[in-house]
């Protein structure tokens, strides 16, 4: 989703100061989900948009822990 790599100074800028950096389309994505009020659907389509690009790692090995 990134437009711009921190490599460049308009990039470094932008990721120092708000550690991303969206393309027209995430930020399209970004703006929808801070006014539709539905988390849980914005972040099932997240992942689902990060298991597409194979972004992330395997939680497998992750245990619940309950206090």
């Amino acid at each position: 989703m990134a437009a711009h790599s921190p490599n460049f100074i308009e990039g470094g800028a932008i990721w120092s100061t708000y550690q991303f950096f969206l393309s027209n389309k995430g930020q399209a994505f970004w703006d929808e989900w801070k006014v539709s009020e539905d988390d849980g659907l914005y972040w099932q389509k997240l992942n689902h948009i990060f298991d597409e690009h194979h972004v992330g790692f395997d939680k497998s090995g992750f245990v619940p822990v309950k206090f």
